[in-house]
């Protein structure tokens, strides 16, 4: 079951990557909650995320806040998932 479990959470392990890709980004939505950076526009490809953590870890941290992207293509399938800090830094 570990083994399950970390092959589908690759990314971060509160998100299902097998569950999300390909799912619809407002059902993605609906079970997960608000997104914390992007907005969801009907008909048009777009890129949302949620915050996973901020890095202050003892050894070289970023300070960063860290979020898990999803991208979607102008039908809301998501096609793409992904760990990375907001663009601007």
């Amino acid at each position: 079951m570990l083994i399950i479990f970390v092959a589908s959470h690759p990314t971060y392990y509160k998100y299902n990557d097998w569950a999300i890709l390909n799912s619809n980004i407002n059902m993605v939505q609906q079970k997960y909650g608000d997104f914390d950076l992007g907005v969801v526009t009907d008909n048009k490809a777009g890129r949302v995320a949620y915050y996973i953590y901020t890095d202050n870890g003892p050894i070289m941290p970023d300070h960063l806040k860290h979020y898990y992207y999803m991208e979607y293509d102008e039908w809301g399938v998501i096609y793409k998932v992904y760990e990375s800090c907001q663009p601007g830094g």
